[in-house]
């Protein structure tokens, strides 16, 4: 008889974290069912021998209500912690996608803050029905994951130059976004110069020949043609387009050799996007390059002094943070 009114009527449910904040949805007037954190309603096969599949799967109780045509909102805490943000992201796809392979029609809840749970949303005066009406169904939250940036910006100016910029100590990835005219190189030109005068080496990246000269110029290192002609050679870097990122190039490159180095991305997403569809010289060694690429992220972050700028007038999450990131996370050789 349960089953058959679980089925019958489908009322739609709200999964947060927590009986009390399932009691403020119940006292609002929403259906709810508290899990015991976010990652309490389903399982891992590492951590259970249970399913005969060997694949992660809904918990019992929760599975009785994945049925059919349900509509099933999902509405975490707020946090406002990258790795926090991260875990609870991985932890809600998750539980989304076993939900959607029940044919369930999945949503989901963002709280704006500063309020982490919704029980203190509400109680603040918030509008939670204009949250549940515009959530974003699961598919489109996805989408919008790969739209904004995981991590805030850690200086914001509002001024017509850059200026001389403060890098933290043991930075990693300094991403520079700013407009055309801003003074972009000049900005990272004493970065540059010091590194040098610390024996530092420093490669340029770009995706256009006469660009990638020009930069090199100004910022006191030679271009990949040029290294014959220098006095230090190869030996503080130099600039080269992203085609010639392999061994088999004028440069010999080799990622390995650039373990300390600080790597500049200037252009950085169309160097990303070239690098993926081009059908220049790049067409010949993709694969070559983007293994490079990879290895070289990989060495720069991992050493002791090496640094990755990537530079653009418009980083747009979507087209380069993610595909930079996720080229960091791949497996290095």
């Amino acid at each position: 008889m349960e089953h058959c009114s679980r089925q019958k009527h489908n009322i739609p449910l709200m999964i947060c974290e927590g009986a009390k904040k399932a009691a403020s949805l119940l006292s609002a007037g929403y259906a709810a069912i508290a899990i015991p954190g976010v990652n309490g309603g389903y399982r891992n096969p590492e951590s259970e021998s249970l399913h005969p599949l060997n694949q992660p799967f809904l918990i019992p109780d929760l599975q009785k209500f994945a049925t059919p045509n349900r509509k099933i909102d999902i509405c975490f805490d707020h946090d406002s912690k990258p790795e926090t943000l991260k875990r609870v992201s991985a932890a809600l796809t998750g539980i989304a996608r076993l939900l959607s392979l029940a044919q369930c029609s999945v949503g989901v809840v963002e709280l704006p803050g500063p309020s982490k749970g919704v029980d203190d949303f509400i109680m603040a005066g918030g509008n939670f029905s204009k949250l549940y009406q515009t959530a974003p169904s699961f598919e489109q939250w996805q989408v919008l994951q790969y739209t904004k940036l995981t991590y805030t910006p850690s200086v914001l100016l509002n001024q017509p130059y850059l200026g001389q910029l403060t890098i933290p100590d043991g930075a990693k990835i300094v991403g520079l976004k700013s407009p055309k005219g801003t003074g972009k190189t000049t900005s990272f030109d004493p970065i540059v110069r010091k590194a040098i005068q610390n024996g530092q080496p420093v490669l340029l990246i770009g995706h256009r020949v006469q660009l990638v000269q020009e930069i090199a110029d100004r910022i006191g290192i030679p271009y990949i043609t040029e290294v014959r002609e220098s006095e230090t050679g190869m030996l503080l870097g130099y600039g080269l387009c992203v085609d010639s990122l392999h061994p088999n190039s004028q440069a010999h490159f080799n990622a390995d050799n650039w373990k300390n180095a600080i790597v500049i991305i200037d252009e950085c997403e169309q160097v990303i996007w070239h690098t993926l569809t081009a059908n220049t010289e790049i067409n010949l060694h993709r694969v070559e390059v983007i293994q490079q690429l990879t290895q070289l992220l990989h060495n720069t972050i991992n050493s002791e002094r090496g640094m990755n700028v990537p530079i653009s007038k418009c980083i747009k999450p979507l087209k380069t943070a993610h595909l930079l990131l996720s080229l960091c996370l791949l497996p290095s050789r």
